[in-house]
């Protein structure tokens, strides 16, 4: 299905290509970014040997708040892939963000959510099954879960070693050819896209036909979701080949919301602590497997 795109005002153009528009949008991915970290509990130790072609301290060098507009675009994607929060909910407080969206979480919940929901396929199904077994889930809960079983990590979750480089020309090129669509099937000119987001048309061409290396700011990324008015930014991943499961972890970020939804809200303050632990434990056990299983050098080509 085609996606429309509502042209904006040539005075929403100017807000959008403000300097005020890109220091707000750099100020909100910081808070969204260092919460995410927190939450999960994403640090260096946590991410040693998961990533490949940058430093792991380089890489989270993107979530502090200082580092203002040069972050690169598919380093947050792989941040969201890796916590399995919608990138969009990054560009916004993330609270507010499932307010928006329509969902139906307390606040309580809506904390074991951001803690739990990049977890494992078994993991997250052995949270839930010890939740349910406590009585603190509805029972409707049991057709989200079934759903969900028919996805494995395969389907959906980022490798345990990601190759970040790699893993940006893919989505790069996902997003070039989907700008080419949107804009074929809008009838915009290239001289217009490049209008809209505050570009020169030869320099808005090199973002429809991405070479490797080649990276988008995360600036640009939000002016692309504004000023083309796009309510979900997964139409993006559509040509993704590579690491194509990134394309159906939307699907189980809203499966898992669902979940929570049926939880008791009172038992969710009580649950926190449990939450925390068995995160802790998932974290510490799966670095041990991978160190146990693979060879020094493995490690040392993971953390460049």
């Amino acid at each position: 299905m085609a996606v429309k795109i509502i042209k904006p005002t040539s005075d929403a153009v100017d807000r959008m290509n403000s300097n005020l528009f890109d220091e707000q949008i750099s100020h909100a991915v910081g808070c969204g970014l260092k919460r995410i970290l927190k939450l999960q509990g994403l640090n260096d130790k946590a991410l040693e040997g998961r990533i490949r072609g940058m430093s792991v301290r380089w890489f989270l060098r993107h979530c502090d708040m200082g580092f203002g507009r040069s972050r690169h675009l598919h380093i947050i994607a792989a941040l969201t892939w890796i916590s399995q929060i919608p990138l969009r909910a990054v560009f916004c407080d993330l609270r507010e963000f499932w307010r928006k969206e329509g969902w139906q979480i307390g606040a309580n919940a809506f904390e074991i959510l951001m803690r739990v929901v990049g977890f494992g396929a078994a993991d997250f199904e052995a949270f839930i099954s010890e939740c349910i077994r406590w009585g603190i889930v509805e029972p409707r809960v049991v057709g989200y879960m079934d759903e969900l079983a028919n996805l494995s990590d395969g389907d959906f979750a980022c490798p345990y070693v990601l190759d970040v480089d790699a893993f940006g020309y893919d989505y790069y090129r996902s997003i070039g050819k989907v700008l080419v669509e949107l804009r074929t099937e809008n009838n915009i000119t290239i001289e217009e896209m490049a209008w809209i987001l505050g570009l020169e048309p030869e320099k808005y061409e090199g973002y429809e036909q991405p070479v490797y290396g080649r990276t988008i700011p995360h600036t640009l990324g939000a002016r692309i979701i504004v000023g083309l008015s796009i309510s979900d930014s997964s139409v993006f991943l559509k040509y993704m080949e590579d690491f194509s499961a990134f394309k159906n972890a939307r699907r189980v970020q809203e499966l898992r919301t669902h979940v929570l939804e049926c939880f008791d809200e009172a038992a969710c303050a009580k649950l926190m602590d449990f939450t925390i632990a068995f995160r802790d434990c998932i974290t510490s056990f799966r670095r041990d497997r991978f160190v146990a299983t693979n060879r020094p050098t493995d490690l040392i080509l993971a953390t460049p």
